[in-house]
């Protein structure tokens, strides 16, 4: 049993709760065949990339926000509502 937080690939013991880990051996591929394996190919989505994203969200909508503020203001967004 663990608590079903992420971990490394190799990591022996939890992160989160600290329960060693029970790693399971892969089954052997067939002959001829190919082992799957995934991995991010753009980028990792890691805490300085999320805090680069988080500045970009709130300046714009700050930006937005203030531009709401002005005469004759049409909002950009009413064009993403969906039809049902």
């Amino acid at each position: 049993l663990n608590c079903g937080f992420k971990n490394e690939v190799r990591a022996r013991y939890c992160s989160n709760c600290g329960r060693q880990i029970a790693h399971s051996v892969a089954p052997s591929a067939a002959p001829g065949s190919r082992t799957r394996q995934f991995a991010d190919i753009a980028h990792p989505i890691n805490a300085d990339c999320r805090d680069r994203i988080e500045k970009a969200v709130l300046a714009a909508f700050h930006e937005e926000r203030e531009r709401s503020t002005q005469p004759g203001y049409v909002c950009r967004y009413d064009e993403f509502e969906t039809s049902r």
